[in-house]
């Protein structure tokens, strides 16, 4: 390394610095303030093996980790939270550039900042005909991104809470009738969003880690499935299917309505539309309920499954679970109170949904800009980077789990 490469080198780590402290003096949110509270989220000495609360050993945590049916038509597939960070830049609330997120130590940003990655704003986001693919590709139908736990405890339970990291939320699905031909189909580029964590906690019993039930995060909302509703494969494993584009978690496949639309079409042959989660095992299943998308993901597979007990992450994890309780180093990404993604994102262009029976495609197209002329799809302009499961609902949720 030359003189001037090493003055740049050393003038960047400095800059580094002084902006961290900064931040941390005037900005950063640390790790929150729900640390205090005693919920136990004493998750973050480096080093220090955990000795906590029952039913939260490895073994118990890999006994009740999910099987997740990925859709297999969905191209944003989970990411490490770690590749996220390394590949992503940060800015701040006016769009100013702050730095790579790699130099930064994140858990001193303020909350007005976001991380995007380099790729997106180097080639943009994905616009209509959805040609645009992020997070890691199935191997053999097999996923092999880490999934991350957080372990809470409760008067006489245990909260086991089972993260998932995407980096990105695809387009809005729509399920319409045309002439009787049901279809179901994404909609560019309603409720696109960068950054999207999603997650199931396992309810367990305090005196013998058996389960209770568990709660599905579904855009926002935690739903509450008792054990009998929950199905189990591989032994205790709950079933999990992750919604096509939107990543909502649910105990079964299918079609869920989200919102019915007013039924302007029947003059045009669309007796009825809805805004709905599609979520399926296998491709043949959801083609059998009319799926229509502009193409399949590089990576297809008939389905696509994760298994996070079942390979390793890397030669010392022998899994896919990183315990947040115990493997500190993944924590700054974690702890980061900012958004994951742009904060506010303009989907306001519409773009043609995929072709649909009797030219129904540019009909819906042309009823949706007349519905949103006046506001019964305004609610789907703008997305919204989230932010880390630890800055959500009280920290991990907790308060929106009782």
């Amino acid at each position: 390394m030359n003189l001037s490469t090493r003055l740049c080198s050393l003038q960047r780590t400095a800059n580094v610095a002084i902006f961290s402290a900064m931040m941390g003096l005037f900005g950063g949110c640390g790790f929150g303030s729900a640390e205090g509270d005693g919920r136990e989220l004493h998750a973050y000495a480096a080093g220090v093996e955990y000795h906590g609360p029952p039913c939260r050993d490895s073994a118990t945590i890999r006994r009740w980790s999910p099987k997740v049916y990925l859709h297999p038509y969905d191209k944003h597939r989970p990411q490490s939270i770690q590749v996220y960070r390394d590949h992503g830049e940060v800015f701040d609330a006016s769009g100013n550039w702050l730095g790579a997120a790699g130099d930064l130590d994140l858990s001193l940003l303020g909350a007005d900042t976001y991380i995007s990655l380099k790729d997106y704003v180097d080639r943009g986001y994905p616009t209509g005909h959805d040609a645009f693919e992020t997070g890691l590709s199935a191997v053999a139908g097999e996923m092999l991104a880490p999934m991350y736990v957080k372990g809470m405890e409760r008067a006489e339970f245990v909260d086991l809470k089972y993260i998932f990291f995407y980096e990105f939320n695809g387009f809005q699905m729509f399920r319409a009738s045309f002439w009787g031909k049901k279809r179901n189909f994404p909609f560019p580029r309603f409720a696109r969003h960068e950054g999207d964590w999603e997650h199931i906690t396992v309810r367990l019993h305090k005196s013998d880690c058996s389960i209770v039930g568990a709660y599905y995060g579904q855009h926002g909302d935690q739903v509450w499935y008792g054990a009998g509703e929950l199905s189990f494969e591989d032994g205790d494993h709950p079933v999990v299917y992750s919604a096509l584009n939107s990543h909502a978690s649910y105990p079964r496949s299918g079609t869920f309505t989200e919102k019915e639309l007013p039924g302007v079409g029947v003059v045009v042959g669309i007796m009825w539309s809805k805004v709905v989660d599609e979520a399926a095992r296998t491709a043949g299943e959801a083609e059998s309920r009319g799926l229509r998308t502009y193409s399949k993901p590089s990576d297809f597979n008939a389905t696509v499954v994760w298994r996070p007990w079942a390979h390793a992450l890397d030669a010392d994890n022998p899994d896919l679970l990183v315990d947040l309780d115990r493997e500190s180093h993944w924590s700054q990404g974690i702890a980061y109170c900012g958004h994951f993604g742009i904060a506010r994102l303009d989907n306001r262009h519409m773009d043609t949904p995929p072709s649909l029976p009797y030219n129904g495609h540019n009909k819906f197209f042309a009823l949706a800009k007349v519905a949103d002329f006046f506001g019964a799809l305004s609610e789907y302009h703008y997305g919204s980077g989230p932010r880390s499961p630890r800055h959500q609902g009280g920290g991990y949720w907790y308060d929106d789990e009782p």
